[in-house]
């Protein structure tokens, strides 16, 4: 089959390297000239990550081994993470993966901008440097991101809801091989500061409305000495009744709405429905019951979780605080990855019912 993906992140281009490697013709479309721009990510990988691609140390920046939680209050805990936690340079990242996706045959078409789709997505209309060519396809896949092109010309753009990511690189006294969540800061999310090196950092705060006034007070709590690179974007909130295929056309990745609601990550999310995705298109099989046999019930998890956690008050974080402020629940917290919030759930009403 003829294959046209929309989009050089980590889900199009994980999603084209394995429709290749099938034996398809596959053409990857990346609206900038290099994969991995603009940076929208905070780059923060789980140990999980180690086992959907191989390390490479041009991508990897630095490798967490403790988390610290803030709380309202004052109140912090300390969690040593028993599998290790990676940095990457997203842009870096990016480019590898879709070196991955061209070692398979696929073809990548950087500077081509799609700005249409035809009807049952037979077709895309793509613009690329003042010129405008239609190309036909028996697949159309749409990874290219929260502000989907192709999903909004396909009758697959209903019901969304975004968060705001404010971020920046910054220069600030950090640990480097500790990074930082603040629960209680913001309404509706919470804010990070994630270290690159030691005193460099990526810091951070999410909301549904345009958060630069907390995101500047945010930067003085920490006691920022100065603001590198400006960063961030749209998050889009996971939902799990949404359609991601109609016919001829399905989505993925962060288009897809395929995030981790609790933390706004969406690259693991997007390397797994990424092969779903290339599974069911190969073989024929349906694109939902792939990817929600994969993560499905994961990522609803971390909806439920974010659910409950927006209707906490400050009183209320600072109680969560107290609760997981013990020897037992950090134990559990080391060794249980928050990819799989089932699992850590159910050990933490052990330990605390």
């Amino acid at each position: 089959m003829k294959i046209s993906v929309i989009g050089c992140g980590p889900a199009g281009a994980t999603a084209a390297q394995y429709l290749a490697r099938a034996g398809h013709r596959v053409t990857l479309f990346e609206e900038h000239s290099r994969a991995g721009e603009p940076v929208q990510c905070t780059g923060v990988l789980t140990g999980e990550f180690r086992d959907l691609v191989e390390e490479h140390p041009d991508f990897i920046t630095n490798i967490i081994r403790k988390v610290r939680v803030h709380f309202p209050g004052g109140r912090s805990i300390l969690i040593r993470l028993k599998r290790p936690e990676i940095i990457v340079n997203r842009r870096l990242l990016d480019e590898y993966l879709a070196e991955l996706a061209l070692q398979e045959g696929v073809e990548l078409r950087v500077g081509c901008k799609v700005v249409d789709v035809g009807k049952g997505g037979k077709d895309i209309l793509v613009r690329s440097q003042g010129k405008e060519e239609r190309i036909e396809q028996d697949v159309l896949i749409g990874a290219d991101g929260a502000g989907s092109i192709v999903a909004k010309r396909s009758g697959l753009w209903q019901g969304r809801e975004f968060l705001h990511g404010v971020q920046a690189r910054v220069e600030m006294d950090i640990e480097a091989d500790c990074y930082h969540v603040y629960l209680g800061f913001c309404s509706e999310f919470f804010a990070w500061a994630v270290p690159e090196e030691e005193g460099i950092a990526r810091v951070g705060l999410a909301t549904r409305k345009k958060g630069y006034q907390e995101f500047e007070r945010f930067c003085k709590v920490l006691k920022v000495k100065k603001v590198m690179e400006q960063q961030g974007g749209p998050i889009p909130v996971y939902k799990s009744g949404m359609r991601r295929c109609r016919g001829r056309v399905f989505l993925v990745g962060d288009a897809a709405c395929q995030i981790k609601n609790t933390t706004g990550g969406g690259i693991i999310p997007s390397l797994v429905c990424g092969r779903a995705l290339a599974r069911a298109v190969d073989e024929g099989r349906s694109y939902e019951n792939e990817w929600r046999r994969s993560i499905g019930t994961d990522l609803w998890l971390h909806y439920v979780l974010n659910r409950m956690l927006d209707r906490f008050s400050r009183k209320d974080f600072v109680l969560l605080g107290m609760m997981l402020d013990s020897s037992g629940v950090r134990k559990v917290l080391r060794k249980e990855s928050r990819e799989r919030p089932l699992w850590l759930l159910v050990k933490l009403v052990l330990r605390k019912p």
